[in-house]
């Protein structure tokens, strides 16, 4: 009877306490505290931006056009004051059309990036902090591709060109020739040893990349493949690959390979010189602009003299930036299917 009375007076006792802390609305009654989304407007009234908190730790962010459609979506971790952007952030145009997906991966710095043409073509793919980058046009067709390592272009150390690491290898005797043919029903491609390339075999379905033409024998392609090495400089020789193994393929074996002849250093370096230079002229006359319209009200220069100064500029930077778009091209590997094509060695 007693042990009876003893809890009905301890559930009336948590009764009333939970009533009075309901009525004076006590912050521990919830382990969560509810925030009002943040909110700033336009002058139209119109919902400008909204920030949304989930827990203490994680904020969502919404930005919108004057219209109302949504522009950006992103959500970010709060840690030591700052806001690291995680999961997947969205940008719109003001038709709807996707602009752009991030993939946010774990680590710091770590996200794939689609960025897309209003009319919904990818315009650029890249991955972050290494990896591949590749440009689109309008009309779908790749223009250029870059294999970052650290933003920069990887190449072979000099010591492993022109086959100087095989001398003293079985691989100087196996190899009959340098050249070889691609050809299918209608073209004609020139193989050329020295040139870096990506291939799959039958038997594996994984593309093997980095790998260095070293030539060929009647029924065999023969390649070194490098890797990207983790122990480099990063000041220095972060971009320089590291050298595994040389091995030979039967030509019969091969699948798929993406190669272009052109895919050197040399080639990339002029239409990057192309590019910067053909930037730089666009935007020179920019800077003499108020000197020359001084020149002119003082009568130190004609109009005529200036327009074409500033044509001249146009004309020559649309140019190196028109060879640069060609040279990036050319640099650009293409994929060639085995089914469809045949490796011809030319040995004398």
């Amino acid at each position: 009877m007693i042990s009876n009375l003893v809890y009905k007076t301890s559930s009336l006792f948590k009764f009333l306490l939970i009533l009075i802390l309901l009525i004076y609305d006590c912050p521990f009654i919830t382990s969560q505290t509810v925030t009002e989304p943040e909110k700033k407007y336009f002058s139209n009234g119109q919902l400008k931006t909204m920030v949304i908190y989930h827990g203490a730790d994680t904020l969502e962010y919404l930005s919108y056009f004057k219209n109302g459609q949504l522009k950006d979506s992103l959500w970010f971790k709060l840690e030591d004051r700052q806001e690291i952007p995680i999961l997947t952030g969205k940008s719109y145009f003001k038709n709807g059309k996707t602009a752009s997906l991030n993939y946010y991966g774990t680590q710091s710095g770590e996200n794939t990036t689609y960025d897309y043409y209003q009319s919904g073509k990818l315009r650029y793919y890249e991955k972050r902090p290494t990896g591949l980058t590749k440009f689109y046009t309008k009309k779908g067709q790749q223009i250029r591709e870059y294999d970052f390592h650290k933003l920069t272009h990887v190449f072979v150390p000099a010591r492993y060109k022109n086959g100087k690491h095989l001398q003293t290898s079985a691989f100087a005797k196996l190899i009959q020739t340098k050249e070889a043919i691609l050809i299918n029903d209608s073209k004609e491609i020139s193989l050329t040893a020295g040139t870096l390339f990506s291939l799959k075999t039958n038997n594996d379905t994984n593309l093997i990349r980095h790998c260095l033409l070293e030539g060929f024998s009647k029924d065999s392609i023969y390649i070194s493949k490098f890797n990207y090495s983790p122990t480099y400089d990063r000041l220095y020789d972060y971009d320089v690959l590291e050298y595994k193994r040389t091995y030979g393929i039967a030509i019969n074996q091969l699948k798929t390979i993406y190669y272009t002849k052109h895919a050197t250093a040399k080639r990339r370096f002029g239409a990057k010189a192309c590019f910067n230079i053909g930037f730089a002229v666009l935007f020179i006359p920019a800077l003499f602009l108020p000197s020359s319209a001084k020149a002119i009200n003082e009568g130190n220069a004609s109009v005529t003299s200036i327009a074409i100064g500033y044509g001249s500029s146009l004309i020559i930077g649309t140019t190196l930036l028109s060879i640069s778009k060609k040279l990036y091209k050319t640099t650009v590997p293409v994929k060639y299917e085995m089914q469809d094509w045949r490796i011809i060695p030319i040995v004398n």
